[in-house]
């Protein structure tokens, strides 16, 4: 447990953070979230692996969770022409997907994985438009700070 909160304090010095402070976006695919629902569904208590996480790794604004069944979990593996590993039964997948329908935190949306890949990308950006809204209004609104907005979603600054 101690080397996986060492490579995410690595990895939240050496990538993370210096990406935040440019205040550029940071998407990952997993987090630790994904740490407390793995090593939860092998004995370990999950709420003590996210506070040990969060005593240092910054918080996302948006936390998607797209949930399949374990079943579908396996077939997919399956179908992509690999075996699953040893954490990935079915018993062992029906407890990580348990933890992480329930985390709680206010930033966390919950998807049905098996769903249309159109309707799961939709919902997906239209969370991170929610979430970047909220971001956004609580950045500086004068011209400079407009424009840093824009700088950051791709856009042109205005000039002031």
């Amino acid at each position: 447990m101690d080397l996986l909160l060492k490579d995410r304090r690595e990895h939240v010095d050496q990538v993370i953070q210096p990406a935040l402070d440019e205040e550029k976006v940071a998407i990952l695919d997993r987090y630790y979230f994904s740490t407390a629902a793995y090593q939860g569904a092998r004995g370990a208590d999950p709420e003590i692996i996210l506070s040990r996480n969060e005593a240092f790794a910054p918080q996302p604004d948006l936390l998607v969770i797209l949930d399949v069944s374990p079943q579908t979990g396996l077939q997919r593996i399956r179908e992509r022409g690999d075996e699953p590993n040893k954490f990935e039964t079915l018993d062992s997948l029906e407890r990580a997907r348990a933890i992480f329908n329930q985390i709680d935190r206010p930033y966390k949306i919950g998807l049905n994985g098996e769903d249309l890949v159109d309707m799961i990308g939709s919902s997906i950006m239209y969370a991170f438009q929610r979430a970047a809204a909220e971001k956004i209004a609580k950045y500086d609104v004068s011209p400079s700070g407009v424009n840093r907005m824009r700088q950051l979603f791709g856009g042109t600054p205005i000039l002031a």
